[in-house]
């Protein structure tokens, strides 16, 4: 398995290839337009991420020790930050998901320069709530 910090610090290194924040939000939504499709039947209370701006949904399963997540978002780059977390969390063990300093990771991609103040409350409320669904396995 692949560390969260070696994940973060290849998507890192993606961002700092990209020229400018016009190409880097083109590259986020493009990674949005990639998640897989998101059943209207998860699109409910349980897992609406409260505290975003916009419609964000996250899904979680528990298997063979690591989790699973899927998400949607009625926003394009919402959508595409929804895959840049789950490019980060798939797949790893909850523990280390709750552990981890994800303020390094959203510093940085420079995301706290260049996200609004909603967006960057969005963005945290969705990493509470994968650490939130996280901690149901621990």
């Amino acid at each position: 398995m692949v560390s969260i910090d070696t994940i973060a610090e290849e998507l890192a290194q993606e961002f700092d290839y990209l020229d400018d924040w016009e190409s880097r939000y083109g590259y986020i939504i493009d990674l949005g337009t990639k998640l897989p499709p998101f059943g209207p039947q998860y699109q409910n209370d349980e897992t609406r991420v409260h505290g975003c701006v916009s419609q964000v949904w996250l899904y979680a399963t528990h298997h063979h020790g690591v989790m699973n997540f899927s998400g949607t978002s009625d926003s394009d780059i919402v959508r595409g930050l929804i895959a840049l977390l789950l490019k980060l969390y798939q797949g790893q063990k909850p523990e280390t998901i709750i552990a981890h300093q994800h303020d390094l990771f959203f510093n940085r991609l420079g995301l706290d320069k260049h996200l609004s103040a909603s967006r960057s409350n969005g963005f945290y409320a969705m990493i509470q709530k994968i650490k939130q669904l996280s901690a149901q396995y621990c």
